[in-house]
This record gives C-alpha cells, structure tokens and sequence, in this order.
C-alpha cells in the first residue's frame, strides 16, 4: 500500500512541475506575441484587395485606373484622401504626382487589382 501512495505522490509531483513549466513557457510566448503585435488594427494591415482599396481613398475616389510595368497608376478626384502611412504599412511605395498615384510592389503584378477595380468602377457608373 505504501508503494501505491509513493507513485501516486511522485506522478503528482512530476506533473505539477510539467504544469508549471507549462505556464511559464505559454505566458512567455503570449507576452512575445503582444509585444510584436502592438497594432491593435492588425487586419487592417494585411496586404489584400479591400485594404489597399481603402488605403487610396475607396472606389468612390478613383477617377481612372490602369497598369505601367506592373505598377499601378491611378488618377484620384482627391489625393487628401489617400492614406500614404497605411499604403506603406502595407509595403507599397507610393509615388504622388500632380494628376496621378503609382503604386508599387516589388515583385508583384498589379494585373488583377486593376482588373477588378476596373470592373467594379464600370458596374459603379452603370
């Protein structure tokens, strides 16, 4: 009897040091994970359609849209509009001239962007 009541004993002590480690290694790995993440809008920073739609002002902002050796080049009603902060965020250059806006990206193809914003601006005027 005394031989159950001493493995029982040293299970528990070998789990409660499991648990505890456990929770220091967890609660280390979730302070590392806030500290990298500060942005509380972190999805609004993720590169994807409707984010750099946004960051330039919304549709209703485009005047005309086309590509230029794979970079984007816009013509904006307004360029207060466009959030430069958010665009680089999301790790597009943007170049600002008089009339229009080049939107950049390293080794990406601004074809479907175009495309679809585009399509949505021709079914926003019919």
């Amino acid at each position: 009897m005394l031989i159950v009541w001493l493995v029982m004993l040293i299970v528990a002590v070998v789990i409660a040091i499991w648990s505890i480690i456990y929770l220091f290694i967890r609660k280390g790995f979730y302070t590392n994970f806030n500290k990298n993440n500060k942005d509380p809008n972190f999805k609004k920073n993720i590169f994807k359609y409707d984010n750099i739609l946004d960051s330039v002002g919304g549709l209703d902002n485009i005047q005309s849209i086309e590509t230029i050796n794979n970079d984007c080049c816009l013509k904006l009603f307004s360029n207060s509009l466009m959030d430069q902060k958010r665009l680089k965020k999301l790790g597009i250059k943007s170049t600002l001239s008089e009339d229009s806006v080049v939107l950049s990206l390293k080794d990406y193809n601004f074809n479907t962007f175009v495309l679809k914003t585009k399509r949505l601006l021709k079914n926003m005027d019919s």
